[in-house]
């Protein structure tokens, strides 16, 4: 069976029948210019932090909890602390070591974990608007453009004073996907009653003028940048190279790139803006009414790397009950995140 490299940087196996025809060597050919793929911290990095001696006694510590049949941590180490096993040169702190360099186990993980029934989420009551913002900034101009990332076209807002993003990846730059974004922002604004009185745009957006009123559209000169849209972009694309240069990965699919862009522009909602109206209040809160974020919302960051549950029909198979996913952004209060399956490619929540 022949694995050949696909576009998105996975290997695939094409079950087709004209697949099953290609000479072997020939899949073998285009495998010679593939490259090593990483997707977590090694551990040999790790167990540079430590002396060949405590390598090998975590390396004991491993082998005994798997001949042990794989029992929870904690009880792990509490049968290594009360002495349960009789001559053992194995000690807690080998066990916390292992956890360290090697990480939980993955086999434990793929066997034993189960779908956790879900946070109790209270009910979400909106921020009002304070009486100064609803006084002298009801009135909104928003900035409008297109910015690209890694070929991949993105339709990008902001509004001048509140400093409120948004970012749509759009398939194109036609007429209709253009429409779609601005009544989806012009939406959102209408929805805490706030009003857009303009927007702010290069002239390929002239063709949503008649769409848009009553709101005016206020196009650039010809050859000239719209300077309250083209900074923005400019700190989401600084803050995506940053978090792309944080992890480890040599190559990103489409998927991981979206949800890259929609998870910076969401934390640059979530802290109050230097230039916008407020330095104690976000824009996210003033115009979606979101409370402040909580700790708990920081827990997981983009591109890490988990065992993601499988919500099989049946669990009483010796199917794996995990799949190997990165982390892609958070898709609800609760805590509820999205993923990239690792065996698929696709979306898994």
């Amino acid at each position: 069976m022949a694995f050949r490299e696909h576009a998105m940087g996975l290997y695939v196996y094409d079950t087709s029948a004209k697949s099953l025809k290609v000479n072997y060597d020939n899949n073998h050919n285009l495998l010679n210019t593939s490259y090593d793929y990483l997707f977590i911290n090694t551990v040999d990095s790790l167990s540079s932090e430590f002396t060949k001696r405590e390598i090998e006694e975590a390396k004991r510590a491993r082998l005994l909890y798997i001949n042990l049949g794989r029992p929870s941590m904690s009880k792990f180490i509490r049968l290594l602390s009360n002495n349960n096993i009789a001559d053992c040169p194995v000690r807690p702190e080998h066990a916390r070591r292992a956890q360290y360099v090697f990480g939980p186990d993955v086999a434990g993980l793929k066997g034993k974990t189960t779908r956790r029934a879900p946070a109790h989420v209270d009910d979400i009551v909106p921020v009002p608007v304070p009486a100064f913002i609803r006084e002298w900034h009801n009135n909104v101009t928003l900035c409008i453009d297109i910015f690209y990332v890694n070929g991949m076209p993105f339709f990008h807002s902001v509004s001048r004073k509140l400093q409120f993003r948004t970012v749509e990846d759009i398939p194109s730059r036609a007429y209709k996907h253009l429409l779609l974004c601005m009544q989806n922002v012009q939406n959102l604004y209408k929805s805490r009653n706030f009003v857009v009185v303009c927007v702010r745009g290069h002239l390929e957006f002239e063709c949503l003028r008649d769409a848009l009123i009553p709101v005016r559209f206020d196009p650039a000169a010809k050859g000239d940048h719209v300077p309250e849209v083209e900074r923005p972009i400019r700190t989401m694309k600084e803050h995506f190279r940053s978090c792309i240069q944080g992890l480890p990965y040599e190559f990103y699919t489409k998927i991981m790139v979206k949800s890259a862009i929609l998870n910076v522009c969401r934390l640059l909602n979530l802290l109050p803006s230097d230039t916008g109206v407020s330095r104690d209040i976000s824009p996210v809160t003033l115009v979606c009414g979101t409370s402040p974020p909580r700790f708990s919302d920081f827990n997981i960051a983009f591109g890490t790397y988990a065992q993601v549950h499988d919500n099989n029909v049946k669990s009483n198979t010796p199917a794996s009950r995990t799949t190997g996913g990165i982390a892609l952004r958070p898709i609800s209060s609760s805590g509820a995140w999205a993923f990239m399956s690792l065996l698929s490619g696709d979306q898994i929540i």
